[in-house]
């Protein structure tokens, strides 16, 4: 009995030995046609390192897959001629005239290809690339002609891989060239519909879209994908098509705030359950996904101080690229009142490499102004003008404390350039001795912003300095004055960031709130596309 196991077993693996030899033979003759392709247009010459990676592949189908993508290569690429030798240079002139034979051979090297691994959608995606590309070749009218021979194979391979938008790119780019001069059995806007899918696409064939089917069309054919919107956004701001540009902003705003707010739930989930590693993963992957400055809004400081609270304990990171740091920038460039000051100084303690004034900032929000102090008072640059922001939340810390001696004492380490400037002038008036004193420094504070505010005040790049004092401005709004010949896109924001856009059309006032902002604060309005602004006298109100 036991002999009987041994021979079956012995005559199994015989059948498998000979099943394998069988295949690499079948396999071998297959490679036979791909490698008198090769030398046939001298690519192992010209293109060594493609060849050699066609010959690893497993199968002689997937080599053909390189073959193809080689001959598309040539059609479409370019190459340094002056980078090449005299062999390799002579192979590639001889090249130019040998092509629409190549196109024919890699055309029967990708039918049999689809032939042996039907159900490989890169096949099919393959052969209507090259039978689009030599009908192309011949005359518009021949793409016309042979669409089926091209469309078949490419909604082919859409339907064997329906996520991948290289396909459907190409299907769309075809269709724009026949559009109203052919019959196809897809709807050409559902094509490009899905060829939007492409931020490469988008890139490269939006323009033609919005010329065969107008501004509004394309816009509705976008998917609601921030990438592919960014690149929509970038050609209507180039073309500076205020009306469409503002469209996809809107768009582009509300998928960044939906994707923002998902993702913050996530991290909320993951707090909830305590999963620790899975908050080092989400919470850095979070800041670095998105611009804090592209909505820089009510809404979207909340989401930023809540995810700064959140951050989990992780080893230290390096000031100023560790994402950390980022965070701790945005909430320092003038938005403290948005966050919990000890999540600062808990970021900044997380931190290598943190400037001292920054680090010494940090500690005082986080109310430990004496820590701030000594770091101060060790600094070698202390009395620099770095150091101002710093002492003026030090200051602060030891108002929110009741100690008004303390807060005038650590003024006076503030370099006498700026003890003028709007932040030590509002620390001082809140720090001052006596009604008389606090009196007029407020007169002097109110004197550092004129009513109404002169059009000479913004600077060409269209910014405006204010000091604005919390006591008497915190529910105020800034009516800005902006002209426009043309329509234009135009954009506001503080201290870096964007808060809101509007599509401007002649004279047009644009509230801005100051609410939450203390301090010397940068307002900047610009223009992203139509026509020049003309920013005029303003007002706070």
């Amino acid at each position: 009995m036991r002999l009987l196991r041994d021979i079956a077993l012995v005559l199994f693996a015989l059948a498998l030995l000979a099943a394998s030899w069988l295949a690499y033979r079948a396999d071998r003759r297959e490679r036979t046609p791909i490698e008198a392709f090769v030398d046939r247009f001298e690519l192992d010459l010209r293109r060594a390192d493609d060849v050699a990676t066609l010959r690893l592949q497993p199968q002689a189908d997937l080599g053909a897959v390189i073959a193809a993508s080689m001959t598309l290569e040539d059609v479409y690429g370019s190459v340094r001629m002056k980078d090449l030798d005299p062999a390799t240079r002579a192979a590639w002139v001889r090249s130019v005239a040998a092509t629409g034979g190549e196109i024919d051979a890699a055309i029967e090297l990708a039918l049999r290809a689809v032939e042996l691994r039907p159900g490989w959608a890169f096949h099919h995606s393959m052969l209507a690339q090259l039978v689009y590309t030599k009908s192309r070749r011949e005359s518009p009218a021949a793409v016309v002609r042979d669409v089926d021979r091209w469309e078949v194979p490419a909604l082919l391979a859409c339907a064997l891989a329906p996520g991948n938008h290289a396909i459907r790119a190409f299907l769309g780019g075809g269709y724009l060239e026949i559009i109203g001069r052919a019959d196809t059995r897809q709807a050409p806007q559902d094509a490009l519909r899905a060829a939007m899918r492409s931020a490469r696409f988008v890139e490269r064939s939006y323009g033609a879209v919005v010329a065969l089917e107008g501004s509004e069309t394309a816009i509705g054919l976008l998917p609601d994908d921030a990438t592919v919107l960014r690149v929509a956004m970038a050609r209507e701001l180039r073309e500076r098509n205020a009306g469409a540009a503002s469209s996809i902003r809107a768009r582009l705003d509300s998928v960044v705030a939906a994707s923002r707010a998902a993702d913050l739930e996530r991290i909320e989930t993951l707090a909830r359950r305590g999963d620790r590693y899975g908050l080092q993963l989400a919470v850095p992957a979070w800041v670095s996904a998105y611009s804090l400055e592209e909505l820089d809004t009510p809404q979207g400081r909340r989401e930023a101080s809540r995810v700064a609270a959140l951050w989990p304990p992780m080893r230290r990171g390096a000031w100023p690229n560790d994402p950390r740091a980022r965070l701790l920038r945005y909430f320092l460039d003038g938005r403290e009142a948005g966050v919990d000051g000890a999540v600062l100084a808990r970021l900044a303690g997380s931190l290598s490499g943190v400037p001292e004034p920054v680090a010494a900032r940090a500690l005082a929000l986080g109310d430990d102004p004496f820590a701030a102090q000594e770091l101060l008072f060790a600094s070698q640059s202390r009395g620099g003008f770095e150091w101002t922001p710093a002492i003026v939340e030090i200051a602060r810390a030891f108002l929110r404390r009741g100690d008004a001696e303390r807060a005038r004492k650590i003024l006076d380490e503030l370099a006498p350039g700026a003890r003028d400037e709007c932040g030590p002038l509002l620390a001082a008036r809140d720090a001052a001795p006596d009604p008389a004193a606090r009196e007029a420094l407020s007169r002097r504070i109110a004197s550092m912003t004129p009513q109404p505010i002169p059009a000479s005040a913004w600077s060409g790049a269209g910014t405006l300095a204010l000091c604005v004092d919390p006591t008497t401005r915190s529910r105020a709004v800034v009516d800005v004055a902006v002209g426009a010949a043309e329509p234009a896109l135009v954009s506001w924001g503080w201290d870096g960031g964007r808060s809101g856009s509007v599509v401007v059309r002649g004279p047009t006032t644009i509230p801005v709130p100051l609410e939450s902002l203390s301090g010397r604060r940068a307002l900047a309005v610009r223009a992203e596309a139509g026509g020049k602004i003309v920013l005029g006298e303003s007002a706070v109100r």
